[in-house]
């Protein structure tokens, strides 16, 4: 509910700043890999969630400029895709929301 509620609001600013300031869209994809990566310690759950909403993004930044190079993004997904696919879980919930979120970040690179 509550990544749901999340993804709505990220949504509105996005559509937002694309219909009224499309020359801004890159600021929206550049917060959305500040807050991943703030939240690289989180659960996989909440940093899937955060990886749809980027998903989103890029597909509607990729009329125009996204700003950060796109090296950049796919570095840093790339980087979270490791340290996800190094960390070992006993919880079959968690090994679900962690294979959720390798499968958010794959659909997010193409």
């Amino acid at each position: 509910m509550v990544g749901r509620c999340c993804e709505q609001c990220y949504w509105f600013v996005l559509v937002t700043v694309a219909v009224y300031q499309a020359q801004y869209s890159h600021v929206v994809v550049q917060m959305l890999m500040s807050h991943l990566d703030n939240h690289s310690k989180s659960g996989a759950a909440l940093k899937a969630e955060i990886t749809d909403v980027l998903s989103q993004t890029v597909i509607i930044s990729a009329g125009g400029s996204i700003g950060p190079s796109v090296l950049e993004v796919f570095n840093s997904l790339l980087r979270h895709l490791r340290v996800s696919v190094e960390y070992n879980s006993t919880s079959s919930g968690e090994q679900a929301a962690n294979s959720r979120f390798q499968e958010s970040i794959v659909n997010t690179i193409g």
